[in-house]
């Protein structure tokens, strides 16, 4: 699949994510966002949305976990109305067979560039923060590795090296410390690609 069809449908994702963002900040009117991710299925039939907040890790303790693992945040998931990605990029199979340039990796890319996208429209930012934001997968240890790798591609330097220790750590402790070797060509795929959209700009 072509870059520019992963940037056009990045683009659509964006406003989804603005748009759903909107209205979260009108339901948390006073607390600013810690964290956000955008966390798909391991199957690809559902992508949700999640944020935390700096009230509500105030208030659950300073836990890796509390403040890292999507699970556990404030927002819950709240699911986004983007079945146009399964239109435009097509079904993943199995995600465990799946091969460096299949799908997955397209899915992947797609969701982290909309990401981005969406970040520089100010979708994310509230009360003068801008939280660390990263994608992940639900029910699969591929999140070890797709957090860690999207952080650091959706944030800047700083921000990434300040949170990283702690999101591999609730990463590590929720996925008993597996790191994915299953979809490790996923992996390498998904860096390739992630490459590619930074070399074009």
């Amino acid at each position: 699949m072509s870059l520019e069809l992963i940037k056009s449908t990045a683009e659509q994702l964006s406003l989804v994510l603005v748009e759903n963002f909107s209205m979260l900040k009108t339901a948390l009117p006073e607390n600013p966002f810690y964290a956000i991710a955008l966390v798909v299925t391991d199957d690809f039939s559902n992508v949700d949305a999640y944020a935390n907040t700096t009230e509500y890790i105030e208030g659950e303790g300073d836990s890796a976990l509390s403040k890292w693992y999507w699970g556990e945040w404030e927002s819950g998931a709240f699911g986004l109305e983007c079945d146009f990605l399964e239109e435009v990029l097509g079904e993943v199979g199995d995600f465990d067979d799946e091969t460096a340039d299949g799908n997955a990796v397209v899915w992947l890319t797609t969701m982290t560039e909309g990401m981005r996208l969406a970040r520089q429209q100010g979708a994310f930012d509230w009360k003068k923060k801008a939280p660390t934001i990263f994608c992940s997968m639900q029910d699969h240890d591929a999140a070890v590795w797709l957090e860690d790798i999207s952080a650091k591609y959706l944030n800047s330097k700083e921000a990434y090296e300040s949170a990283v220790p702690e999101i591999q750590a609730a990463s590590a402790e929720w996925y008993s410390r597996k790191t994915g070797e299953s979809t490790f060509a996923v992996r390498d795929g998904y860096l390739s690609m992630l490459k590619q959209l930074e070399a074009v700009g």
